[in-house]
């Protein structure tokens, strides 16, 4: 009996060393998408709608940093040999990067995507379409000419900030731009009024800040709170 309790307790006092072991690694896979979304900009029917359909973001480098319950925190910077493209598109979440992490119970995780924009290619584009009625769509492009900082906050699918990494659960961090609360609040007036130009071989509303400055400035200052990544 007595040797029988020395074997429980020493099985006990394996897997609990187990459980502690906060180095060992768990891959989690970066999925990035764009939120659906078909705006009325007012209720009439003879006002335009705008919807996206696809984007992406020139990506110079992303930081992470991660507060852990126990076993400490852990940071870690991420840089391409060169500025990767990150490809959004409408309700569908592509997984383009892959980063280990060591497990445990994170209490914040604050990521940082740093975009860079270079000759003829913004640092944040979207692409998608205004529409007057039905059977009449014209493109709309969104450009952010600059380089731009997002600092988030990670939550969980429930809301919060407390993210669990264990060894043997898959985990996916979806990192979703939510057009429908960049675009929200503007005028349809802007839409009808907008200057239209050819870019890409076609007729467009192309905004930037140099380009229908007035939608741009109204919406450049929201990318950050449009953005959100979630781990599930």
């Amino acid at each position: 009996m007595r040797k029988m309790g020395i074997l429980l307790l020493f099985s006990f006092l394996l897997v609990s060393c187990e459980k502690e072991d906060f180095t060992k690694p768990v891959q989690v896979d970066f999925a990035f998408g764009l939120s659906e979304t078909e705006l009325d900009l007012e209720k009439s029917t003879k006002t335009p709608s705008l919807s996206m359909d696809t984007g992406f973001w020139l990506l110079q480098s992303i930081d992470f940093e991660g507060r852990r319950e126990q076993g400490g925190d852990y940071f870690f910077t991420y840089t391409p040999p060169e500025p990767l493209e990150i490809i959004f598109e409408k309700e569908q979440w592509q997984g383009q990067l892959s980063f280990d992490i060591p497990q445990g119970v994170y209490q914040r995780i604050d990521i940082t995507f740093n975009l860079v924009a270079e000759a003829e290619h913004p640092s944040f584009r979207l692409k998608g379409n205004v529409s007057n009625s039905p059977a009449f769509k014209e493109p709309f492009v969104f450009a952010y000419e600059a380089q731009e900082t997002l600092k988030l906050i990670a939550r969980n699918d429930k809301g919060g900030q407390t993210v669990t990494v264990r060894q043997g659960e898959p985990l996916e961090a979806k990192v979703t731009i939510q057009t429908n609360r960049m675009f929200d609040l503007l005028p349809p007036g802007l839409l009808r009024n907008a200057t239209r130009s050819e870019r890409m071989g076609e007729q467009m509303i192309f905004v930037s800040r140099r380009s229908n400055s007035e939608i741009f400035q109204l919406k450049a200052t929201r990318i950050l709170n449009s953005t959100e990544v979630l781990f599930e």
